[in-house]
């Protein structure tokens, strides 16, 4: 299922946020805690803090980096995934009348180290397995916002730049803080469902012709269709070796 535009709850006012700290020593508690509010709040984004790559390619210029096939981008993902762990998980939860969608923006790292910690081991040798496991763990239901804006003229950039076109503003803690990111992202993506995805056709969700449904379950760098090609060709090294 999907999240309706007329379904979407009025964004919340900064009295409404609620951040709260989770430490080793709290852990168990908060858990307990966001099972309860599961039960009301089932609109779920996440942002994950890790600290940068270690692998980059080096048979790559610079200036293509953003153009790497799905199949190079996931063994670029995996490989300094598995080489690294998180410093900050952000959750952010909304109350919502319909599905628990997970939601998040260029979140293939985000998922990569949810992934990791969830199974306890590293990451698949491919990209099918890869969003197998993300199936498997979070359902079809996933957004991703990054690539979700492709399709809506005017949108583009990162976090920051796509929610202020949007008029939403951070209303708590400051950027690259795990649980703000988290935040922002939630709200950007009610703003952007209700601006963007309204139009209704034969029960269907879309914009200018893209179905909702057909923009979910794609991770930003990971559009990956029926079939993943090797990473033959792809050569990486540690960052700093030549």
């Amino acid at each position: 299922m999907v999240v309706s535009a007329r379904d979407a709850p009025p964004h919340p006012s900064p009295a409404a946020v609620v951040v709260r700290e989770v430490w080793q020593h709290n852990l168990e508690e908060e858990f307990d805690l966001i099972k309860i509010a599961l039960m009301t709040h089932t609109i779920v984004s996440m942002d994950t803090e890790f600290p940068g790559v270690i692998y980059k390619p080096v048979n790559v210029e610079k200036r293509d980096l953003g153009r790497l096939p799905p199949f190079w981008n996931y063994q670029l993902m995996r490989r300094n995934v598995n080489a690294t762990n998180i410093i900050q998980l952000g959750l952010g939860l909304c109350d919502h009348r319909g599905c628990l969608p997970n939601l998040a923006f260029h979140g293939g790292y985000d998922f990569g180290h949810l992934i990791k910690i969830v199974t306890g081991q590293e990451l698949p040798c491919n990209l099918v397995e890869f969003m197998d496991l993300v199936q498997l763990n979070f359902g079809r239901s996933v957004f991703d916002v990054k690539h979700m804006i492709r399709f809506c003229d005017g949108l583009y950039g990162g976090l920051e730049r796509v929610a202020n076109t949007l008029g939403v503003h951070r209303v708590a803690g400051r950027s690259h803080q795990a649980g703000s990111d988290t935040l922002l992202t939630l709200q950007t993506f009610m703003k952007f469902m209700e601006v963007y995805f309204k139009e209704k056709k034969d029960g269907a969700i879309r914009h200018n012709g893209h179905l909702l449904r057909k923009v979910s379950f794609v991770l930003h760098g990971l559009e990956w269709i029926d079939f993943d090609p090797s990473n033959e060709g792809l050569k990486l090294n540690p960052l700093g070796d030549e």
